[in-house]
């Protein structure tokens, strides 16, 4: 970014969105079918560090769920889950363990940044009784070989429009990019009522439940989320607007952008 900004031909374009970086589990493997220990490793991140270290600032903690501050019903009036490693150390004596031994699998094929993510969570998880083990994996074949596959690993989302798209793309019991194969029937039933719910106020009340539900119960821990950070020649102009659901201006920089 300071290379970038220290060009005058260069424009760098940076909006909030709902991209967020997430290491999910799978809870068909033992020990991430205990809730406790998910807490435990929720605990056991430092996500400011990882805002600070690996994005260089340029995104915001996330708190475990996958509606982002971009969304309508995003609850940004939810408690913060914190690094906290004496509640990491509780959730894991309610799970009967005093540590944890687990392996992490990254790549920079997940998100550019990953293995020095895994590298933070590997530190602040120590202090925890969270000893993480990281499997540094290929870039070629990530998609293919590691995720869904491999028992907690890196991954990322763009995030979504709204939030039943997100929630029904991810996290809806049986659909296939649901990466934890986390099942709740409380969230199964707001999931149901949410789009059928037209009145706002109610509909924000069913979403806001959702998130705390993903982030007390659920298997992913989503420690930031990422802006989108673009740069363009001082010749090519748009209209001031940017969109932030996905890069380069919704991926309509080509119709949307234009030589000066």
């Amino acid at each position: 970014m300071k290379l970038l900004n220290a060009y005058i031909n260069i424009d760098v374009i940076e909006v909030t969105g709902n991209m967020h970086n997430t290491f999910p589990m799978l809870v068909g493997n033992a020990p991430y079918d205990d809730v406790n220990v998910r807490r435990a490793l929720k605990y056991a991140v430092n996500r400011q560090e990882m805002v600070d270290k690996i994005l260089l600032g340029h995104g915001a903690v996330g708190n475990d769920h996958p509606i982002g501050p971009a969304n309508q019903y995003y609850a940004a009036d939810l408690e913060q889950t914190e690094y906290d490693p004496d509640k990491a150390k509780f959730y894991l004596k309610e799970a009967g363990l005093s540590s944890v031994d687990v392996n992490l699998s990254v790549s920079d094929g997940a998100f550019a940044g990953a293995v020095d993510a895994g590298q933070l969570y590997q530190n602040s998880g120590a202090a925890a009784g969270v000893n993480i083990n990281i499997v540094q994996e290929p870039a070629d074949g990530y998609w293919s070989n590691v995720w869904l596959k491999k028992p907690w690993c890196a991954c990322y989302w763009s995030g979504r429009a709204t939030e039943d798209w997100m929630f029904s793309t991810a996290y809806e019991s049986g659909v296939p990019w649901n990466d934890t194969g986390w099942e709740n029937e409380r969230f199964q039933s707001l999931l149901m009522q949410g789009r059928a719910e037209l009145e706002t106020g109610l509909r924000g009340e069913i979403y806001r439940e959702m998130q705390s539900i993903c982030r007390d119960e659920g298997a992913t821990v989503v420690p930031m989320y990422q802006n989108y950070v673009d740069a363009k020649s001082n010749r090519v102009e748009h209209s001031g607007q940017t969109g932030n659901l996905w890069m380069l201006d919704n991926l309509r920089s080509c119709k949307r952008w234009w030589s000066a």
